[in-house]
């Protein structure tokens, strides 16, 4: 009866545990990267793909998890000369194949902007309008992001990236998992890449940020801007350890709920 009752209760603690490590990321860590892509000096209004990441621990990433679904949840709008601008615009370079550009994109606009490893497609906001806050999900639960900011002068010394963008997780039905990371305008490094989208005059040096949550993977982040207009791309991908599925947890509740039985069964 000891041997079941100790089993029982370790089984317990390891459901207990399986179903804290299933539990989404209430906070991020930082890290840095090197991009590599398809970018060649001259080009930026191109076709521009991510081919692989370098994080600063020496590992290299070329599996990737992109948008495949999204929820405008704040757009803010306005009339320019006649025409209606949106706070929050899908824009892209000048010679971009399949190019979609939209003053007042949709969710699957967005998903069409987001959703591919063509580091020229991006979401554009503007700093007049105040602030826009976008949902975005990934193709499976992703526990590391590949953030990029358009905005730095193309002058050698000038700090690519410009603007503040501010992330949080959630889960698979927009839930907020934690507190919001900044992103400030300051924290931003030079991917290496710049572009030259229809939105603007000349190109414009890119910044990159890394995140990684803290308790796994997740299934998606809220992305808001202020009014310093972050134009932004973003990219997961999985670590290799997977954290338990729901079937793994049932096996696991149900190997205790049987322990536990026959443990009743035996004292009587």
């Amino acid at each position: 009866m000891n041997f079941f009752k100790s089993l029982s209760t370790l089984t317990g603690l390891a459901v207990t545990a399986a179903i804290a490590g299933a539990l989404p990321a209430q906070a991020f860590n930082t890290f840095s990267f090197t991009t590599n892509s398809t970018y060649k000096v001259g080009q930026e209004k191109n076709d521009i793909f991510l081919q692989s990441v370098v994080k600063n621990n020496g590992q290299t990433i070329t599996q990737f998890n992109t948008v495949n679904k999204a929820n405008i949840r704040q757009q803010n709008s306005t009339t320019v000369n006649g025409a209606t601008i949106g706070l929050m615009s899908t824009n892209c370079g000048d010679n971009v194949a399949n190019c979609v550009s939209a003053e007042l994109p949709s969710n699957s606009q967005v998903v069409a902007a987001l959703g591919n490893l063509n580091l020229n497609k991006i979401i554009d906001t503007e700093e007049f309008l105040g602030s826009s806050i976008l949902d975005v999900f990934f193709q499976k639960p992703s526990d590391s992001f590949y953030l990029f900011e358009r905005g730095g002068a193309m002058g050698s010394n000038a700090r690519a990236g410009n603007s503040d963008l501010k992330v949080q997780a959630i889960d698979a039905q927009g839930n907020l998992l934690g507190e919001t990371f900044t992103i400030a305008r300051n924290m931003w490094s030079n991917a290496g890449y710049a572009i030259d989208t229809k939105e603007i005059g000349s190109a414009q040096k890119v910044g990159s940020f890394g995140l990684s949550s803290k308790n796994g993977a997740i299934a998606g982040l809220r992305l808001t801007t202020n009014s310093t207009g972050a134009d932004f791309k973003v990219i997961a991908s999985s670590a290799a350890t997977k954290v338990p599925e729901p079937a793994t947890l049932l096996g696991f509740a149900a190997i205790g709920g049987a322990l536990a039985m026959r443990r009743r069964k035996l004292a009587n």
